[in-house]
């Protein structure tokens, strides 16, 4: 059943861990460069035993933090034109 979703489950905790990362930087710059810091280093080691296309994993989590750093930046916008 599971292996039958158009989604699988890694995915989603790459593009929720790459929103939460990115999400962080308003309170812990240095956090969030080491939790995507470690993420790549733990992708790319993954990718050199096991070959499984880490480029994959690593482009979902950068959709993740892309779509934060776009809410980061509507609520500022709003918040700007709202003032």
């Amino acid at each position: 059943m599971l292996n039958k979703l158009p989604i699988k489950f890694t995915s989603i905790a790459h593009y929720v861990g790459g929103f939460l990362a990115a999400l962080i930087v308003l309170s812990q710059p240095i956090l969030t460069i080491l939790l995507t810091a470690l993420f790549l280093v733990y992708e790319l080691n993954e990718d050199w035993y096991l070959t499984d296309e880490a480029f994959k994993d690593i482009r979902e989590y950068m959709v993740g933090s892309f779509v934060a750093a776009l809410v980061i930046f509507a609520t500022d916008t709003v918040a700007i034109l709202l003032v």
